[in-house]
C-alpha cells in the first residue's frame, strides 16, 4: 500500500516538474518574437536581439534565488513564486508603451526571466531526486521538457502574432495571451511538487550516503569550475546563435516558413538531445559524452558560417542538440558530484555562468555583423571558445575519482574512531 502510494506521489510531481517546464519553456522562442517586436517597436537588430541575451543572464540569478528558496521550504514553494514573477512578466510586457520600449528589457528579460528561472531550477533538481539511480535520465527529462516548448508551441504562438482578430496589437496581446495561459499553468503544476522523503531518496541510491555539499564547500573543488567553465565558453556558439536563428535564415535567403521551420524543428532536436545525451552519459560517462558534443558543437558551428537553405536548417539543429545535451549532462554532473539536499544553489550558481555567456558572446556577435556585414569571426569565436571547455572536460573523472577517494577514507577514519570509542 505505502509503494503504491509513493508510486503515485512521484508520478504527480514529475508530471508537474514537466508540466511547469514545457510552460516556461516558451521563454526560448524569442527568435520567433524578435522580427515582430522589431517591427511594432521601429527598433534596430542591434537593440532588439539583447533582450533575450539579458533574459539568459537573469533566469541563472532566479534559479540561485529560487534554489535557496527550494532548498529551505521545497520546490512547491520555489516553483509556485516563479510561476506567478513570470506571469507578471508577461502580462506587464504586453503594456510597454511605443514610447517607451526599452522597458521590455525590465519586464520581459529581467522579471521573466528570474519567474522562469525559479521554475527551471525547482523543478530540475526536484525530478533528479525522483530517479536517484538515473541523475542523467531525470536531468534529460525535465530539460526536455523546457525544451519541448519551442516545437509544441511554435506554431500557436506564430498563428497569434499573425491573428486578425489582434489585427496591429498582435505583439502586445501574444505576451499576453502567454502570460495568462502558460504563466497560470505554470502556478497549477508548482502547486503540485513535492520532493521525495529523506529516506526513501537514501533507499533508492541503495543506501550510499553520498556526502551533501553546501555552496561554500562546492567552490572549493575543480569539478564546480569544469561545470561552470563548459556552461560558460562550451555554449558560447548558441548563445550567438539562438538569437538569430530565424533573421539569419532569411537574410540567408530563406522563405519565411522555411526560417519558422528552423526554430520549430529545434524544440524536436531539443527534446531529443536532452534525453538521449544525459542517459547516454548515465552508461559511457560523462567525459565521454561531453567531449563529442563539443565536437558537435565544432562542426556544426563552423558549417553555419556558410550555410543556406535547408543545410542551414540541418546545422541550427545540429547545434541545438549539442547545446541541449551539455546543459542535461552538466546538471546532472552538479547533483552527482555534490549531492541533492543543497543542489538548488548549487545547480543555480553553476548555471550563472551561462548567464554571463548570453550577456557577452551575442553582444560580441551583435557588434561583429554590424562592422563585418558578416557572422564569421563570431562563429570563429565560439569554435575557439570550445577549446578551454573541451580541455577542463578531459580532467573531470580524475578529479572525481581522486575526491570520492578521499572521502571515502575520511569515512573509514571516522569509521574506525567511532569503533575504538565504543
Amino acid at each position: 500500500m505505502e509503494d503504491k502510494k509513493l508510486k503515485g506521489h512521484r508520478i504527480v510531481s514529475v508530471v508537474a516538474c514537466l508540466g511547469a517546464m514545457l510552460m516556461v519553456g516558451i521563454v526560448y522562442l524569442w527568435s520567433l518574437f524578435q522580427q515582430p517586436v522589431m517591427d511594432y517597436y521601429s527598433w534596430d537588430v542591434t537593440s532588439v536581439t539583447m533582450v533575450s541575451s539579458v533574459l539568459l543572464f537573469f533566469y541563472p540569478v532566479g534559479a540561485i534565488i529560487g534554489g535557496r528558496i527550494q532548498d529551505s521550504f521545497g520546490p512547491h514553494v520555489s516553483a509556485t513564486l516563479g510561476s506567478v514573477l513570470f506571469m507578471m512578466g508577461m502580462i506587464v510586457t504586453s503594456f510597454v508603451p511605443h514610447k517607451s520600449p526599452e522597458m521590455i528589457y525590465l519586464t520581459y528579460s529581467i522579471i521573466t526571466g528570474i519567474g522562469s528561472g525559479f521554475v527551471y531550477n525547482a523543478a530540475l533538481v526536484c525530478i533528479q531526486k525522483w530517479f536517484p539511480d538515473r541523475k542523467g535520465f531525470g536531468a534529460g527529462l525535465a530539460i526536455a521538457a523546457f525544451g519541448a516548448s519551442t516545437a509544441v508551441f511554435t506554431p500557436f504562438l506564430s498563428g497569434l502574432l499573425k491573428s486578425p482578430a489582434f489585427g496591429a496589437n498582435a505583439v502586445p496581446m501574444t505576451f499576453r495571451v502567454m502570460g495568462f495561459l502558460f504563466g497560470g499553468a505554470s502556478i497549477l503544476f508548482g502547486i503540485f511538487m513535492r520532493n521525495p522523503s529523506t529516506v526513501v531518496s537514501i533507499q533508492s541510491n541503495g543506501g550510499s550516503g553520498q556526502r551533501q555539499y553546501k555552496l561554500r564547500e562546492v567552490i572549493k573543488y575543480r569539478e564546480f569550475w569544469i561545470c561552470s567553465s563548459i556552461m560558460l565558453f562550451g555554449l558560447a556558439s548558441f548563445m550567438m546563435i539562438n538569437p538569430i536563428i530565424k533573421t539569419l535564415a532569411i537574410a540567408r535567403g530563406s522563405s519565411v516558413v522555411q526560417a519558422e521551420l528552423a526554430v520549430s524543428l529545434t524544440g524536436i532536436s531539443s527534446i531529443f538531445s536532452r534525453i538521449l545525451f544525459p542517459a547516454l552519459s548515465d552508461r559511457f560517462g560523462k567525459k565521454n559524452i561531453l567531449l563529442a558534443l563539443m565536437g558537435i558543437n565544432i562542426l556544426s558551428t563552423a558549417g553555419l558560417i556558410f550555410a543556406e537553405g535547408m543545410f542551414y536548417v540541418f546545422l541550427i539543429q545540429m547545434a541545438i542538440t549539442a547545446y541541449g545535451g551539455v546543459v542535461g549532462i552538466v546538471s546532472s554532473m552538479v547533483t552527482g558530484s555534490f549531492g541533492t539536499r543543497y543542489a538548488g544553489i548549487n545547480t543555480g550558481v553553476v548555471y550563472l555562468s551561462s548567464g554571463i555567456s548570453a550577456l557577452i558572446f551575442p553582444r560580441v556577435a551583435s557588434m561583429i555583423s554590424v562592422a563585418t556585414g558578416t557572422y564569421t569571426l563570431a562563429f570563429i569565436i565560439g569554435i575557439i571558445a570550445c577549446i578551454p571547455s573541451m580541455y577542463m572536460i578531459s580532467g573531470y573523472d580524475k578529479y572525481m575519482k581522486l575526491r570520492l577517494e578521499k572521502e571515502k577514507g575520511l569515512r573509514d577514519i571516522t569509521c574506525m574512531a567511532a569503533s575504538i570509542t565504543k
